[in-house]
Protein backbone atom coordinates (compact mmCIF):
# COMPACT_ATOMS: atom_id res chain seq x y z
CA UNK A 1 0.00 0.00 0.00
CA UNK A 2 2.59 2.09 0.35
CA UNK A 3 6.79 2.27 -0.25
CA UNK A 4 9.10 1.99 2.48
CA UNK A 5 12.60 0.76 2.36
CA UNK A 6 13.83 -0.69 -1.54
CA UNK A 7 14.72 -3.74 -1.69
CA UNK A 8 18.06 -4.70 -3.46
CA UNK A 9 16.49 -6.20 -6.77
CA UNK A 10 19.79 -8.57 -6.69
CA UNK A 11 19.38 -10.09 -3.96
CA UNK A 12 15.14 -10.84 -3.84
CA UNK A 13 13.95 -14.33 -3.32
CA UNK A 14 10.21 -15.84 -3.45
CA UNK A 15 9.57 -17.75 0.00
CA UNK A 16 5.74 -18.54 -0.82
CA UNK A 17 3.13 -17.72 -3.23
CA UNK A 18 -0.10 -18.68 -2.49
CA UNK A 19 -3.36 -18.08 -5.33
CA UNK A 20 -3.00 -16.95 -8.80
CA UNK A 21 -2.22 -13.72 -10.53
CA UNK A 22 -2.91 -10.79 -9.34
CA UNK A 23 -5.08 -12.21 -6.34
CA UNK A 24 -2.10 -14.19 -5.21
CA UNK A 25 -0.14 -13.02 -1.87
CA UNK A 26 3.30 -13.39 -1.95
CA UNK A 27 6.40 -13.33 0.36
CA UNK A 28 9.78 -12.24 -0.12
CA UNK A 29 12.69 -11.32 1.28
CA UNK A 30 16.31 -9.88 0.66
CA UNK A 31 19.47 -10.08 3.45
CA UNK A 32 17.65 -7.17 5.09
CA UNK A 33 13.83 -7.25 4.28
CA UNK A 34 10.83 -9.09 4.50
CA UNK A 35 7.46 -8.23 2.73
CA UNK A 36 3.89 -9.42 1.56
CA UNK A 37 2.40 -8.25 -1.45
CA UNK A 38 -0.44 -9.31 -3.83
CA UNK A 39 0.39 -10.59 -7.11
CA UNK A 40 0.61 -7.51 -8.71
CA UNK A 41 3.43 -6.26 -6.66
CA UNK A 42 1.52 -3.86 -4.04
CA UNK A 43 3.30 -3.92 -0.71
CA UNK A 44 0.66 -4.99 2.18
CA UNK A 45 3.35 -5.38 4.57
CA UNK A 46 6.98 -4.99 5.86
CA UNK A 47 9.53 -5.98 8.42
CA UNK A 48 13.05 -5.10 8.67
CA UNK A 49 14.42 -8.46 9.75
CA UNK A 50 17.48 -7.60 11.78
CA UNK A 51 14.57 -5.39 13.66
CA UNK A 52 11.31 -6.56 13.30
CA UNK A 53 9.09 -4.48 15.55
CA UNK A 54 10.40 -1.30 13.77
CA UNK A 55 7.73 0.54 11.46
CA UNK A 56 9.28 0.13 7.99
CA UNK A 57 6.35 1.34 6.07
CA UNK A 58 5.63 5.42 6.25
CA UNK A 59 1.89 4.68 6.97
CA UNK A 60 2.53 2.24 9.51
CA UNK A 61 4.21 5.26 11.22
CA UNK A 62 1.29 7.50 10.48
CA UNK A 63 -1.33 4.88 12.61
CA UNK A 64 1.23 4.67 15.24
CA UNK A 65 0.52 8.58 15.67
CA UNK A 66 -2.52 7.74 18.32
CA UNK A 67 0.15 7.15 21.21
CA UNK A 68 0.72 10.71 21.35
CA UNK A 69 -2.53 11.13 22.67
CA UNK A 70 -2.42 7.86 24.44
CA UNK A 71 1.05 6.79 25.34
CA UNK A 72 0.11 3.81 26.65
CA UNK A 73 -3.24 1.87 25.97
CA UNK A 74 -3.94 -1.35 27.88
CA UNK A 75 -5.79 -2.80 24.75
CA UNK A 76 -5.92 -2.72 21.57
CA UNK A 77 -7.61 -4.22 18.53
CA UNK A 78 -6.58 -4.73 15.05
CA UNK A 79 -8.85 -5.04 12.53
CA UNK A 80 -6.39 -6.19 9.80
CA UNK A 81 -4.00 -7.93 10.42
CA UNK A 82 -1.31 -8.09 7.17
CA UNK A 83 2.45 -9.05 7.66
CA UNK A 84 1.59 -8.10 11.58
CA UNK A 85 3.93 -5.05 11.65
CA UNK A 86 1.76 -2.75 14.27
CA UNK A 87 0.95 -6.15 16.45
CA UNK A 88 5.17 -6.39 16.59
CA UNK A 89 5.56 -2.82 17.12
CA UNK A 90 3.12 -2.12 20.04
CA UNK A 91 4.08 -5.58 21.57
CA UNK A 92 7.46 -4.21 21.24
CA UNK A 93 6.81 -0.72 22.80
CA UNK A 94 3.81 -1.04 25.00
CA UNK A 95 4.77 -3.07 27.90
CA UNK A 96 1.91 -5.67 28.94
CA UNK A 97 -0.61 -4.13 26.32
CA UNK A 98 -3.43 -6.73 25.21
CA UNK A 99 -3.56 -7.38 21.50
CA UNK A 100 -6.31 -8.81 19.58
CA UNK A 101 -6.78 -8.72 15.86
CA UNK A 102 -9.40 -9.86 13.02
CA UNK A 103 -8.29 -10.98 9.56
CA UNK A 104 -11.00 -11.82 7.17
CA UNK A 105 -8.46 -14.13 4.92
CA UNK A 106 -7.04 -16.87 6.54
CA UNK A 107 -3.66 -17.34 4.17
CA UNK A 108 -2.95 -13.71 5.35
CA UNK A 109 -2.95 -15.66 8.95
CA UNK A 110 -1.01 -18.06 7.98
CA UNK A 111 1.47 -16.68 6.63
CA UNK A 112 1.67 -13.89 9.10
CA UNK A 113 2.52 -16.36 11.40
CA UNK A 114 5.19 -18.70 9.61
CA UNK A 115 7.13 -15.56 8.06
CA UNK A 116 6.32 -12.10 10.27
CA UNK A 117 7.35 -13.21 14.07
CA UNK A 118 3.91 -12.13 15.50
CA UNK A 119 4.50 -10.87 19.21
CA UNK A 120 3.56 -13.42 22.01
CA UNK A 121 1.27 -11.19 23.61
CA UNK A 122 -1.00 -11.08 20.46
CA UNK A 123 -4.00 -13.11 22.52
CA UNK A 124 -6.21 -13.92 20.06
CA UNK A 125 -6.73 -13.60 15.81
CA UNK A 126 -10.05 -13.77 14.56
CA UNK A 127 -10.93 -15.36 11.74
CA UNK A 128 -13.97 -13.30 10.23
CA UNK A 129 -14.95 -10.31 9.11
CA UNK A 130 -14.16 -7.00 11.03
CA UNK A 131 -17.75 -5.85 11.17
CA UNK A 132 -18.65 -9.47 12.93
CA UNK A 133 -16.02 -9.41 15.18
CA UNK A 134 -17.01 -5.66 16.70
CA UNK A 135 -20.31 -7.19 17.01
CA UNK A 136 -19.21 -10.30 19.14
CA UNK A 137 -16.44 -8.08 21.03
CA UNK A 138 -17.25 -8.26 24.47
CA UNK A 139 -14.68 -6.19 25.75
CA UNK A 140 -14.07 -2.31 25.06
CA UNK A 141 -10.67 -2.03 23.80
CA UNK A 142 -8.53 1.13 24.42
CA UNK A 143 -7.18 1.71 20.63
CA UNK A 144 -8.76 0.22 17.73
CA UNK A 145 -6.60 0.38 14.67
CA UNK A 146 -8.26 -0.26 10.80
CA UNK A 147 -6.14 -0.99 8.58
CA UNK A 148 -8.24 -3.09 5.86
CA UNK A 149 -6.60 -3.94 3.07
CA UNK A 150 -7.28 -7.19 0.72
CA UNK A 151 -6.92 -8.71 -2.97
CA UNK A 152 -10.19 -6.28 -4.05
CA UNK A 153 -8.60 -3.09 -2.33
CA UNK A 154 -9.87 -0.94 0.01
CA UNK A 155 -13.68 -2.86 1.61
CA UNK A 156 -15.92 0.28 0.89
CA UNK A 157 -17.57 -0.39 4.29
CA UNK A 158 -14.33 1.27 5.59
CA UNK A 159 -15.65 4.53 4.24
CA UNK A 160 -18.86 4.09 5.47
CA UNK A 161 -20.40 5.43 8.80
CA UNK A 162 -21.87 1.93 9.87
CA UNK A 163 -18.47 0.48 10.73
CA UNK A 164 -17.48 3.41 13.05
CA UNK A 165 -21.14 3.45 14.99
CA UNK A 166 -19.99 -0.51 15.68
CA UNK A 167 -16.28 0.48 16.42
CA UNK A 168 -17.30 3.33 18.83
CA UNK A 169 -19.36 0.85 20.77
CA UNK A 170 -16.75 -1.49 21.19
CA UNK A 171 -14.25 1.65 22.67
CA UNK A 172 -13.28 2.14 26.16
CA UNK A 173 -14.49 5.64 27.31
CA UNK A 174 -11.55 7.28 27.17
CA UNK A 175 -11.06 5.26 23.85
CA UNK A 176 -8.92 6.42 19.93
CA UNK A 177 -9.50 4.58 16.88
CA UNK A 178 -7.38 4.95 13.40
CA UNK A 179 -8.11 4.33 10.00
CA UNK A 180 -5.93 3.93 7.51
CA UNK A 181 -7.59 5.41 4.12
CA UNK A 182 -6.57 4.41 0.60
CA UNK A 183 -9.03 7.02 -1.19
CA UNK A 184 -9.69 7.27 -4.86
CA UNK A 185 -9.87 10.90 -4.69
CA UNK A 186 -10.90 14.14 -2.55
CA UNK A 187 -14.75 13.42 -3.04
CA UNK A 188 -14.61 9.90 -1.34
CA UNK A 189 -11.82 11.24 1.36
CA UNK A 190 -14.18 13.92 2.66
CA UNK A 191 -17.30 11.84 2.83
CA UNK A 192 -15.71 9.50 4.99
CA UNK A 193 -14.07 11.92 7.37
CA UNK A 194 -17.65 13.60 7.42
CA UNK A 195 -18.87 10.20 8.67
CA UNK A 196 -16.29 9.87 11.22
CA UNK A 197 -17.05 13.43 12.09
CA UNK A 198 -20.41 12.28 12.43
CA UNK A 199 -19.94 9.62 14.58
CA UNK A 200 -17.55 10.87 16.70
CA UNK A 201 -19.34 14.19 17.14
CA UNK A 202 -16.34 15.86 15.23
CA UNK A 203 -13.73 14.59 17.49
CA UNK A 204 -11.63 13.43 14.21
CA UNK A 205 -8.11 14.71 13.35
CA UNK A 206 -6.42 13.78 10.07
CA UNK A 207 -2.37 13.20 9.06
CA UNK A 208 -1.27 12.23 5.48
CA UNK A 209 1.41 10.12 4.50
CA UNK A 210 3.74 12.71 2.04
CA UNK A 211 4.27 11.38 -1.14
CA UNK A 212 1.85 8.78 -0.94
CA UNK A 213 -2.04 8.32 -0.92
CA UNK A 214 -2.86 7.08 2.07
CA UNK A 215 -4.28 9.28 4.77
CA UNK A 216 -4.85 8.36 8.64
CA UNK A 217 -7.66 9.18 10.35
CA UNK A 218 -7.74 9.15 14.28
CA UNK A 219 -10.75 9.71 16.16
CA UNK A 220 -11.53 10.28 19.34
CA UNK A 221 -14.60 8.53 22.17
CA UNK A 222 -14.26 10.94 24.98
CA UNK A 223 -14.57 15.13 24.40
CA UNK A 224 -11.72 17.38 24.50
CA UNK A 225 -11.12 21.33 24.51
CA UNK A 226 -7.86 20.47 22.15
CA UNK A 227 -4.55 19.23 22.36
CA UNK A 228 -1.78 21.66 23.34
CA UNK A 229 1.07 21.56 20.95
CA UNK A 230 3.68 21.59 23.48
CA UNK A 231 2.50 18.88 25.26
CA UNK A 232 2.53 16.80 22.27
CA UNK A 233 5.89 17.61 21.23
CA UNK A 234 7.02 16.85 24.63
CA UNK A 235 5.59 12.98 24.37
CA UNK A 236 7.11 12.87 20.64
CA UNK A 237 10.43 12.83 22.48
CA UNK A 238 9.47 10.91 25.21
CA UNK A 239 8.05 8.20 22.77
CA UNK A 240 10.66 8.56 20.18
CA UNK A 241 13.29 7.46 23.14
CA UNK A 242 11.54 4.95 24.00
CA UNK A 243 10.34 3.52 20.29
CA UNK A 244 12.83 4.88 17.73
CA UNK A 245 9.99 6.56 16.00
CA UNK A 246 10.19 10.39 14.70
CA UNK A 247 7.22 11.17 16.51
CA UNK A 248 8.11 14.85 16.27
CA UNK A 249 7.26 14.56 12.57
CA UNK A 250 4.03 13.10 13.28
CA UNK A 251 3.25 16.61 15.34
CA UNK A 252 4.73 18.60 12.96
CA UNK A 253 1.89 17.10 9.96
CA UNK A 254 -0.67 16.81 12.66
CA UNK A 255 -0.06 20.83 12.84
CA UNK A 256 -0.06 20.95 9.13
CA UNK A 257 -3.14 19.11 8.14
CA UNK A 258 -5.91 20.09 11.18
CA UNK A 259 -6.94 23.54 12.90
CA UNK A 260 -4.50 24.96 15.44
CA UNK A 261 -5.73 27.12 18.00
CA UNK A 262 -4.13 29.23 20.64
CA UNK A 263 -1.29 26.40 20.81
CA UNK A 264 -3.24 23.56 20.53
CA UNK A 265 -4.80 21.05 17.90
CA UNK A 266 -8.46 21.03 17.62
CA UNK A 267 -10.38 18.19 16.18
Amino acid sequence: MSAGPRPDPTRTRLLERVGLGTDAWEVWEDDHLRWLQLGDGTVQSMMHRDRPAALALPYTRAMAASLLFEPRPQTALLLGLGGGSLARFLGATVPGIGLRAAELDPEVVRLARTYFALPPGLDAIAVADARIVLADQPDPADLVLVDLFGVEGLPRFVLEPDLYRLIRMRLSPAGIVVANLWVRDDDEFLGVIGGMREVFDGRVLVIDVPGFRNLVAIAFASPAAGHPIAELRARARELRHRTGVDFGSLVERLTVCNLVHRGALVP
